[in-house]
């Protein structure tokens, strides 16, 4: 399953749970940091993981 065919699905979250390996969510005076690191066998898919990874942060803490 493509990513763009995960999120039309509905299944994006079970995609991320599948390869997902941590998010570190850092709160400053600053602002908000995060690190996203994906495992996955496929470089295109643990790059379309931590991108959706990264859309649903900003949409939660605004941008990064």
């Amino acid at each position: 399953m493509t990513p763009e065919e995960a999120q039309t699905t509905g299944h994006a979250n079970q995609m991320i749970e599948n390869t997902l390996s941590s998010v570190e969510i850092e709160h400053n005076s600053k602002g908000t940091k995060w690190t996203i690191k994906v495992k996955h066998e496929d470089p295109y898919k643990a790059l379309a993981v931590s991108q959706e990874i990264d859309t649903q942060l900003r949409q939660i803490y605004g941008t990064a």
